[in-house]
């Protein structure tokens, strides 16, 4: 399906488990905590970028941010395609996330992390695989410390010319419609795909029926 493109995958804020493979497709997995330290280093970032090579992006829900930024200097090298999972892509500004509810998930997270972190996901999906991931003290950390760090940061707006595939479920509590309206906005050739029963966790609810609608977007692409 992807030719044998190098895919850089990008998951989102509580999740740790380390993504190896896309349908069968080796992947090269930067999560939430690598992704923190890349946001804060720009010559970091341009080191991810793949030199004289055909590769492609996944991003879901957070890291699609990185997909943002990656898209502000990839230049003359840029994916081949970009897959991108319910794209959550600011806290601040327009079509964000409500500032009260964002004012509580803070609060709460510094009380009690990790009963903060289990309603969280119980709330945006919840599914089986997700539940037993083990956070560390420092990961834990890093998430609260990212929910204060980023809550300034507006979307960035640059013109994303690849082609993307958005996959969105309906029944999304964390990513409004709106805010994927706005990313979708920025691409110049897209297609986006809702699910009307799924949720945040859409990719582990429907894999086989994301599965057939990645296919027929990649053979339109290639």
């Amino acid at each position: 399906m992807f030719e044998n493109q190098k895919i850089l995958c990008f998951p989102g804020w509580s999740y740790s488990l380390k993504i190896k493979e896309w349908f069968g497709h080796e992947v090269e997995c930067i999560d939430h905590f690598e992704q923190m330290d890349l946001l804060t280093d720009k010559e970091k970032i341009k080191s991810l970028l793949p030199k004289n090579e055909k590769w492609g992006l996944l991003t879901w829900s957070m890291g699609t941010w990185m997909g943002l930024s990656l898209n502000e200097i990839w230049k003359d090298n840029p994916p081949s395609f970009w897959i991108a999972l319910a794209p959550f892509t600011n806290f601040c500004g327009e079509n964000a996330v409500k500032e009260k509810e964002l004012s509580l998930l803070q609060k709460s997270f510094k009380r009690k992390p990790k009963e903060t972190l289990e309603h969280f996901r119980k709330k945006h999906g919840g599914v089986s695989v997700l539940k037993n991931e083990i956070f560390s003290d420092s990961n834990m950390h890093c998430l609260h410390t990212s929910l204060n760090s980023l809550n300034n940061v507006p979307m960035i707006k640059s013109k994303i010319s690849c082609p993307v595939l958005i996959l969105y479920g309906e029944n999304d509590t964390l990513v409004s419609r709106t805010m994927v309206n706005s990313f979708y906005g920025l691409c110049t050739h897209a297609e986006m795909k809702v699910y009307g029963e799924l949720t945040h966790e859409l990719l582990y609810e429907e894999p086989e029926c994301i599965k057939n609608d990645l296919s027929l977007f990649m053979n339109k692409v290639f």
